[in-house]
Protein backbone atom coordinates (compact mmCIF):
# COMPACT_ATOMS: atom_id res chain seq x y z
CA UNK A 1 0.00 0.00 0.00
CA UNK A 2 3.02 2.41 0.39
CA UNK A 3 3.61 2.36 -3.02
CA UNK A 4 -0.13 3.67 -4.20
CA UNK A 5 -0.48 5.82 -0.94
CA UNK A 6 2.84 7.33 -2.43
CA UNK A 7 0.59 8.32 -5.08
CA UNK A 8 -2.20 10.05 -3.06
CA UNK A 9 -4.36 6.40 -3.69
CA UNK A 10 -5.58 5.16 0.06
CA UNK A 11 -7.15 1.51 1.19
CA UNK A 12 -10.33 3.17 1.65
CA UNK A 13 -10.09 4.19 -2.10
CA UNK A 14 -9.47 0.59 -3.18
CA UNK A 15 -12.48 -0.53 -1.04
CA UNK A 16 -14.65 2.41 -2.86
CA UNK A 17 -13.03 1.65 -6.14
CA UNK A 18 -14.11 -2.92 -5.40
CA UNK A 19 -17.93 -1.99 -3.92
CA UNK A 20 -18.32 0.31 -7.25
CA UNK A 21 -17.37 -2.52 -9.46
CA UNK A 22 -19.70 -4.84 -7.07
CA UNK A 23 -22.65 -3.01 -7.09
CA UNK A 24 -22.08 -1.54 -10.75
CA UNK A 25 -21.97 -5.00 -12.59
CA UNK A 26 -23.86 -7.29 -10.07
CA UNK A 27 -21.64 -10.60 -10.02
CA UNK A 28 -23.41 -13.49 -8.80
CA UNK A 29 -19.91 -14.46 -8.14
CA UNK A 30 -16.32 -13.15 -7.71
CA UNK A 31 -13.24 -15.19 -7.80
CA UNK A 32 -10.25 -13.67 -6.75
CA UNK A 33 -6.88 -14.18 -5.09
CA UNK A 34 -6.09 -16.58 -2.18
CA UNK A 35 -5.66 -14.72 1.31
CA UNK A 36 -2.12 -14.86 1.29
CA UNK A 37 -1.99 -12.90 -1.88
CA UNK A 38 -0.80 -16.14 -3.88
CA UNK A 39 2.87 -15.98 -3.66
CA UNK A 40 3.22 -12.74 -1.09
CA UNK A 41 2.69 -10.17 -4.16
CA UNK A 42 1.63 -6.76 -2.05
CA UNK A 43 -1.38 -6.18 -4.93
CA UNK A 44 -2.89 -9.27 -4.45
CA UNK A 45 -2.84 -9.32 -0.92
CA UNK A 46 -4.51 -5.33 -1.26
CA UNK A 47 -6.97 -6.89 -3.85
CA UNK A 48 -8.52 -9.79 -1.35
CA UNK A 49 -8.10 -7.67 1.89
CA UNK A 50 -10.18 -5.16 0.15
CA UNK A 51 -12.48 -7.43 -1.53
CA UNK A 52 -13.30 -9.67 1.82
CA UNK A 53 -13.39 -5.68 3.81
CA UNK A 54 -16.33 -4.98 1.18
CA UNK A 55 -18.34 -8.17 1.00
CA UNK A 56 -20.51 -7.83 3.50
CA UNK A 57 -20.66 -4.22 3.42
CA UNK A 58 -21.90 -3.93 -0.27
CA UNK A 59 -25.85 -4.14 0.56
CA UNK A 60 -25.04 -1.59 3.17
CA UNK A 61 -26.43 1.55 1.37
CA UNK A 62 -24.49 4.14 3.75
CA UNK A 63 -21.22 2.12 2.92
CA UNK A 64 -19.40 4.00 0.24
CA UNK A 65 -23.01 5.89 -0.54
CA UNK A 66 -22.14 7.57 -3.70
CA UNK A 67 -22.03 4.70 -5.69
CA UNK A 68 -24.85 2.94 -3.73
CA UNK A 69 -27.17 6.08 -4.75
CA UNK A 70 -25.29 5.43 -9.04
CA UNK A 71 -25.81 1.71 -8.62
CA UNK A 72 -28.03 0.42 -5.73
CA UNK A 73 -26.83 -2.15 -2.99
CA UNK A 74 -25.63 -5.56 -3.98
CA UNK A 75 -25.21 -9.05 -2.64
CA UNK A 76 -22.39 -11.05 -3.57
CA UNK A 77 -24.05 -14.55 -4.01
CA UNK A 78 -21.19 -17.01 -3.99
CA UNK A 79 -17.06 -16.20 -4.20
CA UNK A 80 -14.26 -18.12 -4.57
CA UNK A 81 -10.60 -17.52 -3.30
CA UNK A 82 -7.68 -19.41 -4.58
CA UNK A 83 -6.25 -21.99 -2.56
CA UNK A 84 -9.22 -21.77 0.43
CA UNK A 85 -9.17 -24.20 2.25
CA UNK A 86 -12.61 -25.62 2.06
CA UNK A 87 -15.06 -26.79 -0.96
CA UNK A 88 -11.92 -26.52 -3.09
CA UNK A 89 -13.27 -26.79 -6.84
CA UNK A 90 -10.57 -27.44 -9.46
CA UNK A 91 -11.80 -25.84 -12.85
CA UNK A 92 -10.56 -26.94 -16.42
CA UNK A 93 -9.98 -23.72 -18.24
CA UNK A 94 -8.08 -25.62 -21.27
CA UNK A 95 -11.75 -27.53 -21.95
CA UNK A 96 -13.78 -26.39 -25.09
CA UNK A 97 -17.46 -24.77 -23.89
CA UNK A 98 -20.30 -25.19 -25.98
CA UNK A 99 -21.51 -22.15 -25.56
CA UNK A 100 -18.52 -20.10 -27.19
CA UNK A 101 -18.67 -22.09 -29.88
CA UNK A 102 -15.80 -24.31 -28.97
CA UNK A 103 -13.56 -21.90 -27.34
CA UNK A 104 -11.93 -22.30 -24.20
CA UNK A 105 -12.17 -20.29 -21.09
CA UNK A 106 -8.33 -19.30 -21.01
CA UNK A 107 -9.19 -18.09 -24.84
CA UNK A 108 -12.41 -16.37 -23.51
CA UNK A 109 -10.35 -14.39 -21.15
CA UNK A 110 -8.07 -13.57 -23.14
CA UNK A 111 -10.35 -11.70 -25.46
CA UNK A 112 -11.76 -9.99 -23.06
CA UNK A 113 -8.64 -8.84 -21.81
CA UNK A 114 -8.14 -7.25 -24.86
CA UNK A 115 -11.35 -5.61 -25.24
CA UNK A 116 -10.81 -4.33 -21.49
CA UNK A 117 -7.88 -2.79 -22.06
CA UNK A 118 -9.27 -1.09 -25.56
CA UNK A 119 -12.15 0.21 -23.63
CA UNK A 120 -9.50 1.74 -20.72
CA UNK A 121 -8.07 3.44 -23.48
CA UNK A 122 -11.17 4.52 -25.00
CA UNK A 123 -11.98 5.93 -22.21
CA UNK A 124 -8.78 8.00 -21.43
CA UNK A 125 -7.24 6.13 -19.13
CA UNK A 126 -3.73 5.68 -18.76
CA UNK A 127 -2.46 2.27 -18.61
CA UNK A 128 0.57 0.39 -18.78
CA UNK A 129 0.54 -2.84 -20.49
CA UNK A 130 3.72 -5.05 -19.37
CA UNK A 131 5.24 -7.36 -22.07
CA UNK A 132 8.49 -9.44 -22.78
CA UNK A 133 10.30 -6.66 -23.41
CA UNK A 134 9.70 -4.37 -20.73
CA UNK A 135 8.42 -6.30 -18.16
Amino acid sequence: IANFGAVGVTYDDFKSYITECLRRFKPQVVVSHDLNGEYGHGTHLLCVKALTDCLERTSDSEYFSQSAVEYGVWDVEKVYLHLYGENQIVMDFDRPLEKFGGLTALKIKKKATIIYLKELILCGKKILILTKSNA
